[in-house]
């Protein structure tokens, strides 16, 4: 049996967590026993979203699970009382990505909430912002393609001949004319 590294490392952890569950903590509120198992593959996320509803609050349940599952979505959980979305994700996922998800859902904004050296900071992200940048990014393509390019069976690189002969190996012979 091969062990992965990131299958020993969780495989660690499960050991040192059933250890742990025998020992009696000597001081209840210690934050270096409370930190000492966090994993850092992954991340929280917190969103705080305006006029938030059970039905905004099942919408963006759904649509999460199904649209960021399966890029590193590990937990959602969405608080009605606190209009705050909480997200456990892997880092593969960014708090931009997922903002789109909320915007999906129609969130007209959301605030990222994050500590930074112990401050609370506030980024604020608009729909508004999302459909303006996708306007920028258009290009603007012609209505049609211009008449004088014909297409030219001759000059492709595969012929029919080619494409009717029995394998690989004759379509090699055919360009390298030494063999």
């Amino acid at each position: 049996m091969v062990i992965l590294p990131r299958s020993f490392m969780i495989l660690l952890q499960v050991q040192i967590r059933i250890k742990v569950k025998k020992v009696i903590p000597t001081n209840v509120g210690d934050v270096a026993n409370s930190r000492r198992f966090i994993v850092r593959t992954n991340r929280q996320i917190v969103f705080e979203i305006d006029d938030m509803t059970e039905t905004l609050r099942s919408t963006i349940e759904t649509m999460c699970i199904s649209q960021l599952g399966k890029r590193g979505l590990i937990s959602v959980y969405c608080d009605v009382g606190k209009s705050r979305v909480v997200l456990r994700t892997t880092h593969a996922l960014d708090a931009k990505g997922i903002s789109e998800v909320l915007f999906d859902c129609g969130c007209e904004m959301v605030t990222q909430l994050t500590k930074i050296d112990g401050n609370d900071e506030r980024f604020p992200m608009y729909a508004s912002e999302r459909e303006r940048r996708l306007e920028s990014n258009r290009k603007e393509l012609p209505d049609y393609l211009e008449e004088g390019h014909t297409f030219d069976p001759s000059t492709t690189l595969v012929t029919k001949a080619h494409a009717q002969e029995s394998g690989w190996l004759s379509s090699v012979t055919s360009y390298v004319k030494w063999w």
